[in-house]
């Protein structure tokens, strides 16, 4: 049997029927009608449709929020429902369906459909207007932030503002999506779109100047070559079938260095669409389409802005596996520099600190090394203290981020001969660790360590802010 086979059968004992939430969750129907006092018919379709084990556990908690928002906010009172000439009894309906390597499932009401005004007035705190000429996509998304309520009243079921924010994390935390269509007076419609299995996952390697980079397929839309780009109050756009469309180079989103000549055309795109948004992504290259199997960040590295999590490509080498997500919202705070600017940046990146991040680990070392690179330092690794003791010769290094425990030589050992050298003694030397003792400390300050940093508290704004801190103090 082949590794491929042997994949495939244990993806295949991994599935389920979406029957198996079922239960669940016409009890919570059948409940929330019971409190609400409303008439409730729910209705289920393609219940046999299969999904690996995890996603389906991942679905339960946004599907019930899904469910009993469309009892408490959708559907109105079997009175309510006379007068505006419904059945008393309302219909609330969760259709599955397979779609290659995706489900959709539909949560759909003939409710109220959402009140457009009172989302804008509670996310202003008042201060819209009902009218507002906001763009509709817009307005419905303000649904899905946190803290955000059009309910009256706090209930068993309603009013705390903290439902469809939890169900756009969720899905996204499986690298699925939403789309929402709602109709004033007629109901509402919500389909998330999620990957079938989070086993193995189908991604695009890019590259961004010399580093490679994984986006999900599940998240691209297309791929176009030879765009020239133009400005729309001051935004840079392309356009995609007639319709404009934001572009962001790739490298600027990730706190690279953006060069005059990547600025001038947008050679290479990636069309990235999260729910109804979607965002042009300007990359260097195209490597490959490739399956991997897709880590988590585990402490201290468990939610790192912009990152999914990380996987090993065939050859052995580590890639940061990207979150759509977090890029598309993170494209609208970042304004595209003029050529202009883009050559200034170049020549400022000359002045740019020098970081040595030395840890044993591939994982945490490549992620360590992708925080710093976002901050805008460059980064030299090495996987423990003999082998950081030879880049500190052929390297100018600014300032040295270390593991303690490490083959060969550990940390404290490397700091100690970073204290003895009469060419390396005034660098500062932060410790990164998971030894939390107060010995370990005492130790560490002992052998020269500029600051000790626990893992199981780690804080990537605090290692930046240790960070900044002793180079401007070496400036």
């Amino acid at each position: 049997m082949t590794v491929d086979d042997l994949q495939a059968d244990i993806r295949r004992v991994r599935m389920l029927p979406v029957q198996t939430l079922v239960l669940g969750l016409e009890r919570a129907v059948r409940d929330a009608a019971r409190l609400e006092g409303k008439q409730i018919s729910f209705i289920v379709k393609g219940a046999e449709v299969e999904a690996d084990k995890k996603v389906l556990e991942t679905l339960k908690d946004p599907l019930l929020h899904l469910l009993r928002n469309a009892v408490s906010h959708g559907l109105e009172m079997p009175d309510g429902r006379a007068t505006s000439g419904k059945p008393a009894e309302g219909t609330v309906q969760l259709v599955a369906r397979q779609r290659g390597s995706e489900v959709s499932l539909t949560i759909s009401d003939d409710g109220r459909g959402f009140d457009l005004d009172a989302l804008q007035y509670a996310s202003r705190n008042g201060a819209a207007k009902s009218g507002d000429d906001s763009r509709y996509d817009d307005v419905v998304a303000l649904a899905f932030l946190p803290g955000i309520s059009t309910s009256q009243q706090v209930t068993a079921i309603a009013g705390r503002g903290m439902g469809l924010d939890i169900v756009r994390q969720r899905i996204e935390d499986i690298h699925g999506r939403i789309a929402v269509d709602t109709r004033p007076g007629s109901g509402t419609t919500i389909e998330l779109i999620v990957p079938t299995s989070l086993a193995m996952t189908r991604a695009l390697l890019v590259q961004v100047g010399v580093e490679r980079f994984a986006l999900s397929l599940l998240s691209i839309e297309r791929i176009l070559k030879g765009q020239t780009p133009f400005s729309i109050n001051g935004k840079q756009m392309i356009k995609v079938n007639d319709t404009p469309l934001p572009i962001v180079p790739l490298a600027l989103i990730l706190g690279r260095s953006v060069t005059a000549n990547r600025h001038q055309a947008a050679n290479l795109v990636v069309i990235v669409r999260v729910g109804d948004q979607r965002l042009a992504l300007q990359v260097d290259d195209i490597m490959t389409e490739l399956e991997l199997a897709v880590k988590p960040l585990g402490v201290p590295l468990h939610r790192v802005r912009n990152v999914t999590g990380a996987a090993l490509m065939g050859n052995g080498e580590p890639v940061v596996v990207l979150n759509p997500a977090d890029l598309v919202r993170a494209a609208r705070a970042v304004i595209v520099p003029t050529i202009q600017a883009a050559n200034a940046e170049t020549a400022k990146a000359k002045l740019i600190s020098r970081i040595l991040v030395v840890d044993d680990s591939i994982t945490t070392r490549t992620l360590e090394k992708n925080i710093l690179e976002a901050a805008g330092y460059h980064v030299i690794t090495a996987i423990d203290g003999i082998e950081a003791l030879k880049c500190l010769d052929e390297h100018a290094i600014d300032l040295i981020v270390t593991d303690i425990e490490m083959p060969k030589m550990d940390g404290f050992a490397l700091t100690r001969a970073i204290r003895d050298h009469a060419d390396y003694n005034r660098l500062p030397v932060i410790l990164v660790t998971s030894l939390e003792s107060q010995a370990h400390r005492e130790k560490g300050m002992m052998v020269g360590a500029d600051a000790y940093i626990v893992k199981r508290g780690f804080n990537q704004v605090n290692l930046l802010s240790i960070i900044k801190q002793f180079l401007d103090h070496a400036d």
